[in-house]
């Protein structure tokens, strides 16, 4: 979010809620990965929010991008291969 902890923390929890929701309500196994999208926004943005409250500003700026980076992994390249691996036809 990059706005504050708190709005970290608001939509880590809501989309990881979100995220929990659809792991439950998938029929198909090939469903799973990408049901799992939201948990995965939701746990990068809880992580965030952790980033948020103990980033000191003393701390150089190398190390915020790389815990940030490594937060959200291979992320953007993600939802479109599970995408084609939850289709059956």
């Amino acid at each position: 979010m990059c706005f504050s902890a708190s709005a970290s923390f608001m939509a880590g929890t809501s989309l990881s809620a979100i995220g929990v929701a659809a792991l439950r309500n998938t029929e198909a196994r090939t469903e799973q990965p990408l049901a799992m999208v939201p948990l995965l926004f939701g746990v990068q943005q809880l992580t965030e929010g952790v980033i948020w409250l103990t980033f000191s500003y003393d701390a150089p700026l190398l190390i915020y991008l790389r815990l940030r980076f490594r937060a959200i992994g291979g992320f953007p390249a993600g939802p479109p291969a599970l995408a084609r691996g939850a289709e059956t036809e």
